[in-house]
């Protein structure tokens, strides 16, 4: 799926999305994954890729994919990566933007 029928298919832009409530898994895992599920934390991610040279649109459909994810087990695997806090990016910081980007869109089905 191209990062653009994703965007299209919901009838939103990317700066449209919002997030939504994790409602896959078990009580216990919904309950963790929504701790780590964060707007904040999704948008600083996202912010890392772009200054790295990423492609605002692709970022843009991979953070709308990430807010609109309702799968605890997407967050629970991931959330080491979640550890983007600020526009104050370390080398680690862009490791783990990187890393969460790219294994949203491969979940997503946007690439291999």
């Amino acid at each position: 799926m191209a990062y653009n029928v994703y965007i299209s298919k919901r009838g939103l832009t990317p700066k449209e999305s919002k997030m939504t409530k994790i409602t896959s898994g078990s009580e216990k895992q919904i309950k963790w994954a929504s701790d780590i599920k964060s707007e904040i934390k999704i948008n600083a991610a996202c912010d890392a890729c772009i200054a790295k040279g990423a492609g605002e649109e692709q970022v843009a459909t991979v953070r709308a994919w990430l807010l609109d994810c309702q799968d605890a087990k997407f967050f629970i695997d991931n959330r080491a990566d979640f550890n983007v806090h600020s526009a104050n990016y370390s080398d680690v910081c862009f490791d783990n933007a990187t890393h969460l980007l790219s294994a949203a869109a491969v979940a997503a089905g946007f690439v291999k």
